[in-house]
């Protein structure tokens, strides 16, 4: 039993450095678009959230901010724990989107990049997946 303790500690060690990896990947991308064009992301904003310009905006700033806290040792733990809160804040945004089909296709004029309403379904237990995967990693940190 003894034999297998380090190397959980090790696989520890690279599940952590593995997920930050491919989260610098997907905050940096996600944050870049939000930045770059947010007209795209405006049109799937629901109507009765406030300033959805503003909103997109801070959103892919927020985003780089959680990317780069992931690369500070003593801010690991509010990276992690920042990353679940905001995938639960973009969880109305992706309700939105299934209950109203209209922000997929019935805009006048469109939204300028749809999406295909399998991939809205597909969206919402990947999320939930995004939330529980870093809201464990933050547990992993406070052991």
């Amino acid at each position: 039993m003894s034999f297998f303790f380090p190397l959980l500690q090790v696989f520890q060690r690279r599940y952590e450095l593995y997920s930050r990896i491919f989260w610098t990947i997907l905050l940096a991308a996600a944050g870049a678009v939000h930045l770059a064009l947010p007209h795209i992301f405006e049109a799937y904003y629901p109507p009765y959230l406030p300033h959805p310009h503003l909103a997109v905006l801070v959103s892919g700033m927020v985003e780089w901010t959680i990317l780069a806290l992931l690369w500070i040792p003593r801010m690991k733990l509010w990276a992690w724990l920042s990353t679940g809160s905001l995938m639960i804040a973009y969880l109305p945004v992706h309700i939105y989107v299934l209950t109203d089909h209209t922000a997929l296709f019935g805009q006048s004029p469109p939204p300028p990049f749809s999406i295909p309403l399998w991939v809205a379904w597909l969206r919402l237990p990947v999320q939930i997946l995004f939330i529980i995967w870093a809201f464990h990693l933050a547990s992993v940190l406070r052991r």
